[in-house]
């Protein structure tokens, strides 16, 4: 037997006969099937748990590059709030510029820059442990 290779072989729909339901789930089913109104709550419902999948998507990126970015006021306090929303704007915009050639891509060229940056935490981590003194402006 011959499938088609773009269908997933895994999903199985089954519908259970009457007979094989217990009362309580045979009521609950035919009330579904038949209500408008359990129809629209449905429609409702899904369509609410798609936005909320869609505003993640879009607002934890957000958040994340907002967060790092404000980091930068830990060095520099002058930093103005609009110049924090800009830059992180600009970022979003790029990464979702580039986002279509490819995860895949993307994932590549930033697994230097994340490398880069793990090596600078354990390099800066091992010198403040080594030398308790100089790290006096480090606040705990």
């Amino acid at each position: 037997m011959k499938r088609d290779p773009r269908s997933y072989h895994a999903i199985k729909i089954e519908r259970h006969e009457n007979d094989q339901m217990k009362p309580g789930n045979r009521a609950v089913r035919g009330w579904l099937e038949r209500s408008r109104i359990a129809h629209a709550i449905l429609k409702i419902l899904a369509v609410f748990g798609v936005s909320l999948i869609m505003a993640d998507g879009i607002l934890t990126p957000a958040q994340s590059v907002l967060g790092a970015i404000q980091g930068i006021k830990v060095v520099r306090p002058d930093l103005g709030t609009s110049t924090i929303v800009g830059v992180s704007c600009t970022i979003l915009i790029l990464l979702f510029l580039v986002q279509p050639f490819g995860v895949s891509r993307l994932g590549s060229s930033f697994a230097p820059v994340v490398v880069l940056w793990l090596l600078f935490n354990m390099v800066f981590g091992i010198y403040v442990s080594c030398h308790p003194i100089s790290a006096s402006w480090v606040q705990c």
